[in-house]
């Protein structure tokens, strides 16, 4: 077998199947790869940290009526209405937007536009009650609407909380958020709201994983496919802007124009946190949609070589695409229907013509390792 990058912590049947499609592939100049990026080609979540980092900093533009507006968007009076963790009986969307924007209109008049912002204030107002509840409610709202709402072209988006920033100050607010989040240990961090301010929905606890890191061997395999010829693009559900930032700070080869990630709408130069109408939402179908549409055509129609994701938002993409002769899956455990494509590369394990395969990693070191095992967030022993 010629070897085309190093294999590192690469699972053995996954970086020899790796190979044998570049080397299948390298001469075709309409052979290209579609990536994941969260949990695919880094390790963690960049708009999970982009939430905690825009609280922890509170860089936030909104005034406290477009604020509760946001959070509050009358399309999902449905969705928002349920209880958003079944601990906590009165957390409804609806309660936690309240809570939330009460303590946001207390941050803004005392830090967010105060006429004497600095380092102190910040860490003084980070002592209070008003803020630990504001964080706390906040990351719940944030962590259930990302994780089970469904975003539509042309509606708003309840977490696009960066809006009212132009597009360069967001971009520069991803660099800062990248490069103090890479930089951080992998551990699971709780908060809980003050006990002296309940409000609608209670006094709650959330969580948030910390940690961001990009195994060099995913750098060096973007890096291979590139030199021989076959294009890496991304396919993302973070904001096409972010990804476009953070492949650039981690070093992803890969163009800038082929990143296809979520849109959003902008007014006179100024982010509003609503989907663009015109763009697929590049998750579940949409991010089929995406590769129809806006990469295929430039590659004579021909479907991708290969495909890497983690989750049931890169399932319809690797059950629609019979053609793509290989499909990386990183091993996070997955209990939805993603765990059908999980079983058939177990199954599949050194089959000469393989089409999926599974890759564990560490996801306390934020780290490949050599098997189809993972070790998750939280344990010591790697398990299928």
């Amino acid at each position: 077998m010629k070897k085309y990058f190093d294999q590192g912590n690469f699972e053995p049947f996954v970086y020899k199947r790796l190979n044998e499609v570049i080397d299948e592939f390298k001469d075709d100049p309409d052979s290209y790869v579609v990536f994941d990026y969260d949990n695919t080609s880094i390790i963690m979540d960049i708009e999970d940290n982009l939430n905690v980092y825009l609280m922890e900093h509170l860089e936030y533009k909104l005034t406290p009526e477009e604020f509760y507006k946001t959070l509050t968007n009358a399309h999902y009076h449905e969705e928002l209405s349920k209880v958003f963790d079944q601990k906590y009986e009165h957390a409804t969307g609806l309660n936690l937007a309240e809570d939330i924007s009460k303590e946001y209109e207390w941050l803004y008049d005392n830090y967010i536009t105060h006429e004497n912002r600095s380092e102190a204030l910040l860490k003084e107002v980070k002592e209070t009650a008003h803020y630990q509840t504001f964080i706390t409610k906040l990351r719940m709202f944030h962590k259930f609407v990302n994780g089970n709402l469904l975003r539509e072209p042309s509606y708003g988006w309840m977490t696009y909380l960066f809006a009212g920033h132009t597009v360069e100050e967001f971009r520069d607010i991803c660099k800062r958020c990248i490069n103090e989040m890479k930089d951080r240990p992998f551990e699971e961090i709780t908060f809980t709201s003050a006990e002296s301010i309940p409000g609608k929905s209670g006094v709650v606890s959330s969580t948030f994983k910390s940690g961001l890191k990009v195994p060099e061997e995913l750098l060096n395999l973007y890096e291979a496919f590139k030199k021989n010829n076959i294009t890496p693009y991304i396919v993302s559900a973070s904001p096409r802007e972010y990804v476009d930032v953070a492949k650039d700070l981690f070093g992803h080869a890969v163009e800038s124009e082929n990143i296809i990630a979520m849109e959003f709408k902008t007014d006179n130069g100024v982010i509003i946190p609503v989907m663009d109408d015109d763009m697929p939402i590049t998750k579940g179908k949409g991010k089929t949609d995406a590769i129809k549409k806006y990469i295929m055509p430039k590659h004579g129609g021909k479907e991708p070589v290969a495909m890497f994701g983690d989750s049931i938002g890169d399932y319809d993409m690797m059950k629609t695409f019979k053609n793509t002769p290989l499909c990386v899956i990183f091993n996070r455990h997955s209990t939805d229907d993603f765990k059908e494509l999980i079983n058939l590369a177990i199954k599949q394990y050194d089959f000469s013509d393989a089409r999926f395969v599974l890759q564990g990693r560490n996801e306390n070191k934020g780290i490949l390792i050599p098997s189809q095992q993972s070790i998750a967030f939280g344990e010591t022993k790697a398990h299928l």
